[in-house]
């Protein structure tokens, strides 16, 4: 006698295939002050977007992300594996990584940079590990230093004073690359920021 079917609708699918290949999306630092390409030490989270395929077996499977740091051949997993959803398929998964996983990682370091991939299993337990992101995160946590800094008028009888509608510089050079500054005279935003090598030149006409 021949059964094509069970008293409980209970069934065994045979997977024969592993998960296709795949490459690992856009990897951001999230929370606090977002520099493209950076970890600092206000960031909270990175976000991993991994793409899943049309493929029915992936439903109940699991993504891991794995990552490894420039400073070692190891390659580690990162995490918790998330289940892949049917509303995944065909689609994109977002894994956050929290900050103290991120930080309490094996060759986590000040000044390594970290590169982020991803191992996909199907519900009968194939798996693939996909190419890394393109995108890597470079590890800061150490705020500049700033040195040499200067303040002066242009007011006709002193440097040192200012009226209303003189302009306050303040002069001061950083140690290391940084992105342009925000700074404060006398409270208020600066009008106008320049830069000339490593000096940088901040400047408010004084209104008040």
């Amino acid at each position: 006698a021949s059964i094509d079917s069970t008293s409980n609708n209970s069934y065994v699918v045979f997977d024969q295939t592993p998960p296709s290949n795949f490459t690992v999306g856009q990897v951001i630092s999230d929370g606090g002050t977002v520099v493209e390409d950076y970890w600092n030490s206000t960031n909270q989270n990175i976000l991993v977007t991994v793409p899943i395929d049309n493929d029915s077996s992936l439903i109940d499977g699991a993504v891991q992300i794995l990552i490894k740091f420039d400073s070692s051949s190891d390659t580690l997993e990162v995490g918790d594996a998330v289940t892949i959803a049917e509303s995944n398929i065909n689609d994109t998964l977002v894994v956050t990584i929290s900050r103290i996983e991120f930080v309490n990682s094996q060759h986590y370091n000040e000044g390594t940079t970290a590169l982020f991939t991803a191992r996909i299993n199907d519900f009968a337990g194939y798996t693939r590990i996909g190419t890394a992101s393109n995108d890597q995160l470079q590890i800061d946590q150490t705020g500049p230093v700033i040195d040499s800094i200067a303040v002066e008028s242009d007011n006709l009888f002193s440097n040192q004073g200012a009226r209303s509608g003189d302009d306050v510089l303040i002069t001061f050079r950083a140690q290391e690359e940084i992105m342009t500054p925000f700074v404060l005279i006398a409270g208020d935003t600066a009008d106008n920021i320049t830069r000339i090598g490593d000096i940088w030149i901040a400047t408010r006409t004084m209104d008040s």
